[in-house]
């Protein structure tokens, strides 16, 4: 069978285990009295590696695979379970709630590490993430290849568009170049995968409004900021917030964190 095919099938296979509408055990239900919202909390990480691995990285941005392995480990035995970002947005746009402790994990860039150690961590313990790729950049040194990326898909897991050189910080940007940036890597992702990306992440978080724009007329329906947040709904669908995990954060600290959100 071939590589799309199987992508296909695992497609329709995720949407046929999907939670129905009608689920109400535990649901993040919204008020009646304000317009459809979610409050979900989605974890923003970046890579995933020993500290021989990181190289010239920012060490804020980098958590050995046992620290990350301690975090979902702590956030799954306190009950805590993970949908796409692809399964948020569909949600949101069609109103329908999620179970409560549920979360999002993200994991931005595209690195090789994001294979080699994220992803046997996630399938360990039965969870999924969305991975956000610089398009431009993948088969590079220490970046992930399009067979990696058709393998974690056909895992479950989200692949998703980050942009094809990793531009947003470009305030003189033209509507015609932001929208190549994003046009050029939903159509890689798409060849690649076999269908389009729903979802998208700014990167370095700066959404100038022609980038914003971009994002709308690419037909991307949920797009992540990087500012601190966990409510979600159609008015901020392309403005979306996150949350930043530190490596500094105990298994305790994170479940807490999360616990402890309203």
């Amino acid at each position: 069978m071939g590589i799309r095919r199987r992508f296909f099938a695992a497609a329709a296979l995720a949407c046929a285990l999907a939670l129905p509408a009608s689920t109400t055990n535990a649901l993040t239900t919204p008020s009646a009295a304000r317009p459809f919202q979610l409050r979900v909390p989605v974890l923003t990480y970046h890579r995933i590696a020993p500290r021989t691995e990181i190289g010239n990285s920012l060490p804020g941005l980098v958590l050995s695979p046992q620290i990350f392995e301690s975090h979902m480990r702590a956030l799954q035995k306190n009950g805590w379970r993970t949908v796409t970002a692809a399964t948020l947005a569909d949600h949101i746009q069609r109103g329908v709630p999620l179970p409560k402790k549920t979360m999002v994990i993200t994991i931005d860039d595209g690195r090789d590490d994001g294979y080699t150690y994220a992803l046997p961590i996630l399938q360990r313990l039965g969870f999924v993430a969305t991975f956000y790729v610089i398009t431009g950049r993948i088969g590079r040194a220490r970046y992930l290849t399009v067979p990696q990326l058709q393998t974690m898909a056909l895992a479950g897991m989200e692949i998703a568009n980050h942009t094809l050189s990793h531009t947003g910080n470009n305030k003189n940007g033209t509507y015609a170049y932001y929208l190549d940036q994003v046009r050029v890597a939903q159509e890689q992702l798409t060849e690649w995968l076999g269908a389009p990306p729903v979802t998208f992440a700014y990167p370095f978080g700066l959404h100038p409004k022609n980038l914003i724009r971009a994002v709308s007329n690419t037909g991307l329906r949920l797009a992540f900021t990087t500012k601190s947040g966990h409510v979600y709904a159609a008015r901020n669908a392309l403005t979306a917030p996150r949350m930043g995990i530190r490596a500094s954060l105990t298994p305790r600290q994170v479940v807490s964190l999360l616990n402890g959100l309203r």
